[in-house]
């Protein structure tokens, strides 16, 4: 992932195929332009990712080896 026109840091929380969070990338900073844009992936192979403010993955207890779980509601 790449943030072009982004104004604020995001944790990116990477989930795979069993909803499992194998990755987070804390505090990713968004471009400072559109030539100098830096690229966030996960370290293992994922189907999902969940973008939220900076700091808001360890308010919410989003960690690597966690699940998600998705319902309706």
């Amino acid at each position: 992932m790449w943030m072009p026109d982004m104004y604020f840091p995001l944790d990116m929380v990477w989930i795979d195929d069993t909803f499992t969070i194998v990755h987070v990338t804390y505090g990713a900073q968004p471009c400072p332009s559109k030539e100098d844009c830096p690229s966030y992936s996960s370290v293992y192979p994922v189907l999902f990712a969940i973008e939220v403010n900076a700091g808001e993955a360890d308010v919410l207890g989003l960690r690597v080896g966690g699940r998600i779980s998705l319902s309706e509601e």
